[in-house]
């Protein structure tokens, strides 16, 4: 199994309120390029199962499995070499760097690499998907003369430049207006189907939902499947 979430909790305090589970022994099995959507009301805790399966967090209970591996036992620099290389992150905000160029934007994950060969392949891979997404053009200029989608697409070239199995979206369209909503919907289920990147996305968007294979509501700690119709 490519993905397995074991019985994971994680809870938070807070004055006056005591301990809150915001996930409760919550399992899930992710195949290797599948494609899942997970909707709830604000407040649900998307965001922090999102964490929590990018290893961002920690649950308090159970076991976060890659490739049947616990990487919730990894720390320190063992635990960002895993993160850097097999998770790809794209925001609501494209969390572009101002001062840098699109082109240097999108080669951030690969500074870290030692191995030459890698870098190198990490880097033509970069640069072969800002020509597949339509922003190879814009490629010097910065973050601030382009529009939220490009810099949008420019962000999820950065997050596949290391090519990561995973692609983890938190509200990739929140902040697009219709057409890049659809345009950026277009990109990320578009690369599960042609490079088979394993997606789970978060959103409000219902019509984004409805593109992913399997559609899950979470709801009181715990996912139920959803069915949808496009």
């Amino acid at each position: 199994m490519f993905l397995t979430l074991e019985n994971i909790s994680k809870h938070y305090s807070s004055a006056g309120a005591g301990d809150r589970a915001v996930i409760s022994h919550l399992s899930l099995q992710v195949e290797a390029g599948e494609s899942i959507a997970i909707v709830g009301p604000s407040g649900s805790g998307k965001t922090t199962l999102l964490n929590l399966i990018g290893t961002l967090d920690t649950p308090d209970e159970g076991r976060v499995l890659y490739k049947g591996e616990d990487v919730t036992s990894y720390s320190g620099q063992r635990l960002a070499a895993f993160r850097n290389r097999e998770i790809g992150f794209v925001f609501q905000q494209h969390h572009l760097l101002p001062q840098c160029t699109l082109l240097e934007n999108i080669l951030i994950p690969t500074i870290p690499i030692q191995d030459a060969r890698l870098k190198d392949e990490c880097i033509q891979r970069g640069q072969e998907l800002l020509k597949r997404v339509g922003i190879w053009e814009q490629r010097h200029q910065k973050p601030g003369e382009l529009s939220g989608g490009e810099c949008q697409r420019a962000a999820v070239v950065r997050a596949l430049a290391n090519g990561p199995g995973l692609l983890l979206a938190d509200e990739p369209t929140g902040a697009l207006d219709q057409k890049n909503s659809g345009l950026l919907a277009e990109l990320l289920f578009g690369l599960n189907r042609t490079d088979k990147v394993t997606l789970i996305l978060v959103t409000h968007d219902l019509r984004l939902a409805a593109r992913a294979g399997r559609v899950f509501l979470l709801e009181n700690g715990r996912l139920m499947k959803r069915p949808m119709t496009p």
